[in-house]
């Protein structure tokens, strides 16, 4: 019996070896039966049940655990016949190994890792025959281990993780595995080329393949896996192609273009997409299990229309990608989000339904250049309808969104947003906010109805100069509109109806706690319409600042819908002139800090600043006595600041509002003083005009010069860096040869 377990040790091991000699060969079915004649029938008498998870931080440790074998190639350990119930943590753990081990017929059932190894050495690794069931997060977990084989195994119930998840360890064998119920990826495989996954029977689970080039990917076998009763579809560079008849349980697309995939049912699975190109999903139907419904990673214009996803964590998720169109699909019941962006640009969200998600209907993050329009969004759950964070330059129109336990539109760490023209409302007394817009800066919120929320209509904090207008507050628990404390300025808010809102108009419909903040058009002299106004004088808005609305309307203004249709190319980011301006006519950009400021004198001059060139600054001689004035004028949309310093770059006086702009000083003292025009919204031209007049010399102590921050010089340069790493490498080489001179003297020596 003794020499039958060496011989079928022998044989394990050979392949093995084999596999390493040549990582190419797949372990084809014979193979992989030669393996499985190591593995013995389960016997329960020998089964001993361990309450604590196992763990081996060194080769010692398997000794002191008392395991057979001594860890060699013929002789390796055996870890078998275990059953472990590990409520809290991992069942087995193995790191930074260098013997040969072999784990088998176990059962382990674990709150996080069933099994973990971390670091073993190269053809050590072999797990085989194991049921494992109910492990929270991940089975079975290899990372930076490789050659490892993974065959004959049970999974049952992996609900948070992967079945079999391998990073970074290449030349592994993945064979004859069945994976039942996996709510993510039933076999993920990361960073490990030449891996071999083939004949493994994923049911309600998936297969899922991920690396860096296509040259990676050629190195992988995927050969004979069933998803779902269903061939697994890994389609790896192929092109003008399209995909409809019933044939994969799940499909996978790497480094292709021009490829239509429409008319499938998806049941129990997914569809991934990464790094292709013009790929188009149509018609399709996803009732996935899996992490994703339909998954798109680092690749361009792709097309989802007239598709229904349901159940995933993720209906829709597009990563890293650019000139996406999503457009009339349905999306619900998915435990994360109906739509997911992360790293997307220029990319379209279009007139879908998004319903009973249970976090948040459609989320964006890190990201530029969207448009969400027309969609209808229906009890998503924690966060609410739409969640936008640290996405810049998009736009949100015309959509729907009727909540009952969250926020509308929850809006994060965004700039140079557009929300306009969108209908929020909220069951009785239950939506929290309408919109929660939170360090955003620039935004432009008009023509919206928020209607019936808990809490306020439209809260701001932390954000500053957005344009508010011609949106309709009404029946909203608290104000309409609450702003600050903190960062919370420079906001114009005008042409609005606010009606029945903080309980029918108590103290205030709306609340300021921020420093200049303007509640009507500085222009035009119009404010807000206020359902509760008396008639008479301004009204006053609650809040820590005293603010009020000094021309409120009599009759509530008209608000006309966005009459346009949907644009057939999505709108792309702003692109910027070429900074070859004429500021003060000095033929070039004016300079960008006080060391650079351009010199001018009394006079009437034109300036320009976009996006990349927010300030322009501008010194001027004067002396003490002299009274100076400024006017700076632009077109309404642009916004921009006027301030001036005196010659110790303090701030002496500045103008923030709306419109045409002048401010005006009594110079105390005889120097360079600094005017500064500056914005955060929009490019555009402005034009300003400077009178000194001369008055009685007034004395004063000059102030002291704060200077201006300076640029570090670096110490090495790049070609003084390159230079002392190539004298370097010629000192190491010399004093080589040195060394090996010296070497075959003394071997003639002797």
């Amino acid at each position: 019996m003794m020499r039958n377990h060496y011989q079928i040790i022998l044989i394990f091991f050979s392949v093995l070896i084999l596999i390493q000699i040549n990582p190419n060969i797949p372990l084809v079915e014979n193979q992989a039966k030669s393996i499985q004649l190591m593995y013995q029938e389960r016997n329960f008498s020998e089964s001993k049940s361990i309450q604590v998870f196992l763990e081996i931080k060194n080769d010692t440790d398997f000794v002191t655990h008392g395991f057979p074998g001594n860890g060699s190639i013929n002789n390796p350990y055996i870890i078998e016949n275990l059953v472990i119930n590990e409520t809290y943590n991992y069942g087995i753990k193995i790191r930074e190994t260098t013997k040969h081990f072999i784990i088998r017929n176990c059962e382990i059932s674990a709150n996080t890792w069933g099994i973990s190894i971390y670091e073993a050495a190269p053809t050590t690794v072999c797990i085989g025959n194991n049921l494992f069931n109910n492990n929270s997060f991940k089975s079975i977990q290899i990372l930076r281990t490789t050659h490892t084989i993974i065959s004959e195994n049970t999974f049952e119930n992996s609900y948070y993780g992967s079945a079999i998840d391998l990073l970074y360890s290449n030349h592994s064998q993945i064979i004859h595995n069945q994976l039942l119920e996996s709510n993510q990826a039933g076999i993920s495989i990361r960073k490990s080329p030449h891996t071999n996954i083939s004949y493994n029977n994923c049911e309600n689970s998936s297969i899922s393949i991920n690396d860096e080039s296509l040259e990676l990917y050629q190195t992988y076998y995927v050969e004979g896996n069933l998803i779902s009763d269903l061939e697994f579809g890994f389609f790896l560079n192929i092109k003008n192609t399209i995909i409809s008849e019933p044939l994969y349980g799940k499909i996978t697309l790497v480094y292709c273009q021009n490829v239509i995939i429409e008319n499938l049912n998806f049941e129990h699975n997914s569809l991934s997409i990464f790094n292709s190109q013009q790929i188009g999903i149509r018609n399709c139907h996803f009732s996935s299990s899996d992490y994703y419904g339909i998954h798109i990673d680092e690749s361009g214009f792709t097309n989802i229309t007239n598709c229904e996803v349901q159940n995933a964590a993720w209906g829709i998720n597009i990563d890293y990608s650019t000139n996406n169109l999503i457009a009339n699909n349905s999306l619900h019941h998915c435990s994360n989000a109906g739509i997911g962006f992360f790293m997307v640009e220029n990319s379209s969200i279009i007139n879908n339904s998004v319903m009973n998600n249970d976090i948040r209907g459609i989320y964006t993050s890190t990201s530029q250049g969207l448009f969400i329009y027309g969609n209808y969004l229906t009890e998503n759950g924690l966060y609410g309808g739409i969640e936008i964070g640290s996405t810049h330059y998009t736009e949100i129109s015309n959509n729907t969104c009727l909540c009952s336990s969250a926020n509308a539109l929850e809006l994060r760490n965004s700039d140079f947003l557009t929300v306009k023209y969108n209908y929020l409302q909220a069951a009785p007394s239950k939506g929290v906010h309408g919109m929660y817009i939170s360090d955003c800066d620039h935004a432009k919120i008009f023509g919206n109805d928020v209607f019936g929320f808990k809490l306020e209509g439209l809260i701001l904090v932390w954000s500053r100069q957005a344009r508010i207008f011609h949106n309709h507050f009404k029946d909203n628990g608290d104000e309409a509109i609450g702003i600050g404390p903190e960062r919370c300025s420079f906001h114009r808010i005008y042409y609005n109806i606010f009606e029945n809102n903080n309980d029918g108009g108590g103290s205030s419909q709306a609340s300021d706690n921020a420093q200049v903040n303007l509640w009507y058009n500085e222009t035009t002299q119009l404010g807000n319409y206020w359902s509760d106004w008396q008639g008479e004088d301004s009204y006053q808005i609650g809040g820590s600042q005293d603010a009020e609305d000094l021309y409120p309307l009599t009759t509530p203004p008209s608000k006309t819908f966005n009459p346009e249709p949907i644009p057939s190319i999505p709108p792309q980011l702003p692109v910027d002139p070429p900074l070859n301006h004429d500021d003060a006519g000095s033929g070039e950009d004016a300079g960008d800090s006080f060391e650079k400021a351009t010199p001018i004198v009394a006079g009437n001059y034109t300036g320009y600043i976009t996006t990349r060139d927010e300030y322009d600054y501008y010194k001027i001689s004067l002396e003490s006595g002299d009274e100076i004035q400024i006017t700076l004028s632009s077109c309404e949309c642009a916004d921009f600041h006027l301030q001036l310093y005196n010659p110790g770059f303090q701030l002496a006086i500045y103008n923030y509002t709306s419109g045409i702009k002048t401010v005006s000083y009594n110079i105390t003292y005889s120097d360079d003083w600094y005017v500064v025009v500056s914005d955060f919204y929009s490019a555009g031209q402005y034009n300003f005009s400077i009178d000194v007049q001369k008055n009685d010399t007034i004395t004063s102590t000059p102030p002291i010069t704060t200077a201006p921050p300076t640029t570090s010089t670096p110490i090495l340069s790049s070609v003084n860096v390159s230079f002392i790493g190539y004298c370097s490498t010629v000192l190491f080489l010399t004093l080589n040869l040195v060394l090996l001179m010296r070497y075959h003297r003394r071997r003639k020596q002797t």
